[in-house]
């Protein structure tokens, strides 16, 4: 059962390496180049994130010796060696005293990683800000107070302009016309509805 499924998994494997696409170096899945380039804050963050996975490796050791200093202290004195049971307690001691440090490192490093993403992510802000204000800058650049109001003078002068067409038209319909207009916007709004 199981060999077969593994001397399957070899194959397959050696097909793909036979058979499979060769890429070239910095192309994806799909062949097209990638352009992520690893920063030196990325470079930063990632040796700090090994080092405190290594922290956290040194701390279990010293737990586990922990562990076991407490159980050989007990085995020492139900053997009646108290010196020996005392001194096994002040390496106990002393590899709590590692502990706590340990734990202030991992905090420091922690904090240190924190304030590297907090930092980067004000830069990106800072960057879109700044790139939103260039950009606002130059489409104000592009529109003059001027160009601004003869726009709205030209508007007022077409409303007036339009406003005149509407009373000669109105005027110059009879009471006649002007209720056949309204029964006619009246029945559009019926077939509207």
């Amino acid at each position: 059962g199981n060999l077969r499924y593994s001397h399957r998994l070899r194959e397959r494997a050696a097909m793909g390496i036979l058979f499979g696409k060769k890429r070239k170096r910095g192309e994806d899945d799909q062949g097209t180049k990638n352009e992520h380039k690893i920063t030196d804050k990325d470079k930063a963050v990632l040796d700090l994130k090994r080092q405190k996975i290594k922290m956290k490796n040194y701390k279990s050791r010293i737990n586990a010796m922990l562990n076991k200093e407490v159980k050989m202290a007990k085995q020492l004195i139900k053997q009646k060696k108290k010196k020996k049971a005392l001194l096994v307690l002040k390496k106990k001691k002393y590899l709590e005293t590692l502990v706590v440090r340990t734990d202030k490192a991992l905090l420091n490093v922690e904090k240190l990683v924190d304030s590297i993403e907090y930092a980067s992510m004000q830069k990106q802000i800072f960057d879109a800000m700044k790139a939103g204000n260039e950009c606002l800058q130059q489409i104000n650049s592009e529109i003059s107070v001027e160009e601004v109001e003869k726009l709205m003078e030209d508007t007022e002068e077409a409303i007036a302009y339009q406003d005149q067409v509407s009373n000669v038209l109105a005027g110059s319909l009879s009471n006649e016309d002007v209720s056949d207009v309204n029964e006619e916007l009246a029945q559009l709004e019926k077939e509207d509805a």
